[in-house]
């Protein structure tokens, strides 16, 4: 997070009662500014516009990210002060110009805006999403190969932790009961939320993860071993069992972490090696890092696909195929299937 966006944060803190949200709640309103950078649906969700405001202002601006109360911002806002550097530190974090925004966005046969994934992609990425598989696959080695298969499980975020009735599949409609919809934070047709890891050959499902993970960045997800947790991560962070246990929530994850030493689960797994692949982790991706890629147009010119999912996962499955990390033949997990 930039330096300006954490004092953001700070400054909200101050005004909010921690105990109506919890910290995760920050990943999500993080995400949500940089897919309205990207792919604003509304004048009100123009977020670039809004910010383009604040440099050409002498006063501070202020939009909210989060939900109201009784006229108040319940959550957390979005507010910076006028600063000769704002213009250089926030548009390093996004792939488009002050000049894109709502009104061009919606124009594009005139205005030629095009986001390109292999532009991000091939701009460190692919180094960060390498580095990334690398952790988890030395970390998933570690595990005997004789055990039954470790098991995926994929959870929406929400403003008070995970709960465990909340995965990323298609939820009923509150406003009409005959209709599914995607859970609060996704914005996926999901009809599956769980990915099976073959000790034996585990890099489709580890590559899978991450696509997913920087396709839904609100995805959270809790790597099962048994009826304990090999891992409970995001595409930001692993994370302990005094975070999941930090939860204000009704139905929390079931399961121990086996890193905690208190679970049977041998003399490898223990917190402090835990915490050096904690750090090694949390050092790869920033949100700046993680473009709303679902509002990406590189489909649009490309005969073999007619989705942006569908192309981003064609791109990575072969950049990993000539890495050797895959078979041509291999399928990364469709969870919209």
């Amino acid at each position: 997070m930039s330096p300006l966006l954490e004092q953001s944060f700070d400054n909200e803190r101050k005004r909010t009662d921690p105990s109506i949200y919890h910290t995760g709640y920050e990943t999500i309103l993080m995400n949500k500014l940089m897919k309205y950078i990207a792919a604003p649906s509304s004048h009100s969700t123009d977020y670039t516009f809004l910010l383009n405001t604040i440099g050409s202002q002498r006063s501070s601006h202020r939009f909210n990210l989060g939900a109201t109360f009784q006229g108040k911002s319940q959550w957390f806002g979005f507010e910076i002060k006028n600063d000769d550097k704002i213009m250089e530190t926030l548009s390093s974090n996004i792939i488009n110009t002050w000049a894109t925004s709502y009104s061009s966005i919606i124009s594009r046969a005139v205005t030629d805006y095009f986001l390109d994934f292999n532009l991000a992609w091939k701009s460190g990425l692919d180094v960060r999403f390498m580095e990334a598989y690398e952790t988890l696959s030395d970390m998933i080695s570690l595990v005997p190969k004789d055990e039954l298969p470790l098991k995926i499980e994929l959870y929406a975020r929400g403003k008070h932790g995970i709960e465990s009735t909340n995965t990323i599949t298609m939820k009923p409609d509150p406003n009409d009961n005959n209709k599914l919809k995607p859970p609060s934070n996704i914005d996926t047709e999901f009809k599956l939320h769980e990915i099976e890891i073959d000790l034996n050959n585990p890099a489709g499902a580890i590559i899978s993860l991450l696509t997913w993970m920087i396709l839904e960045p609100n995805i959270f997800s809790v790597i099962k071993w048994g009826p304990n947790n090999f891992l409970n991560l995001d595409i930001y962070n692993l994370f302990d069992q005094a975070y999941m246990d930090s939860m204000n929530v009704v139905n929390p994850i079931g399961g121990q972490s086996i890193w905690t030493g208190d679970v049977s689960a041998g003399d490898t797994f223990t917190p402090e090696l835990f915490n050096t692949f904690k750090e090694r982790f949390a050092k790869i991706f920033k949100y700046q890092d993680i473009r709303y890629f679902l509002g990406f147009h590189n489909h649009e010119t490309d005969p073999r696909t007619n989705n942006i999912i569908d192309y981003i996962m064609g791109e990575i499955k072969d950049h990993f195929v000539l890495l050797r990390k895959l078979q041509q033949d291999s399928v990364l997990t469709d969870l919209r299937k």
